[in-house]
């Protein structure tokens, strides 16, 4: 049995009524209580959230890359213009073209680009540009500010490194039979190399 007398003052409070005094009822420190409720309320409506969460959540798919044949795009290519075209030949079947196209780009001047993108093995961009345009207005635009940074000799053939320019894409350019070719894209320098390596002079192959 608990001692009245043990019970701290604020907790015994009496009134006076017709001349007798009166045990008022034992006030209830709400305070605490309050803070102690909405701690809890709030843990349940988090274990509610994060179930709905675990039982709605679902895995974001991966984009699918639409895989085109540059092919037909390289022959009426071929046919319209007046100097090699140079086609990718023995790649792997993780080169995946995604655009191919003869068409005027700002970069030449308002002359044709030949054009063939790919998303490369290491799923990074990696694209090849030739046009006949004046090689210092078709370069200057095609790397995008990088700047020259070594020459290197791929398949026989000289190529002068760029390093990223403001677009962040590396390139490979040479300049030869009356066109510029540009290997460029946000891939590493290796696969850079792997497909100006495996840029050969038109007719188209079926490789």
């Amino acid at each position: 049995m608990v001692d009245d007398a043990a019970v701290a003052p604020a907790e015994m409070a009496t009134v006076t009524y017709g001349g007798q005094t009166f045990q008022a009822a034992k006030t209830r420190r709400r305070g605490r209580e309050t803070v102690r409720d909405m701690v809890i309320s709030m843990a349940v409506v988090g274990l509610g959230i994060a179930a709905l969460m675990l039982v709605t959540w679902r895995p974001k798919p991966e984009a699918q890359v639409r895989v085109i044949d540059w092919k037909p795009a390289a022959t009426a290519a071929q046919s319209a213009s007046q100097y090699p075209l140079v086609t990718p030949v023995g790649l792997s079947d993780q080169w995946r073209a995604t655009s191919a196209r003869f068409e005027s780009e700002p970069q030449s001047a308002g002359r044709p680009v030949w054009h063939v993108g790919y998303v490369t093995p290491n799923n990074a961009y990696a694209g090849v540009e030739q046009s006949d345009a004046d090689p210092a207005i078709f370069i200057s635009r095609t790397v995008d500010g990088g700047r020259p940074d070594g020459e290197v000799v791929i398949g026989g053939r000289a190529w002068q490194s760029y390093a990223p320019g403001a677009n962040g894409f590396r390139s490979l350019v040479r300049t030869e039979g009356g066109s510029t070719v540009i290997v460029t894209g946000s891939a590493d320098s290796a696969e850079l190399t792997a497909l100006a390596a495996a840029l050969q002079n038109s007719p188209v192959s079926t490789n």
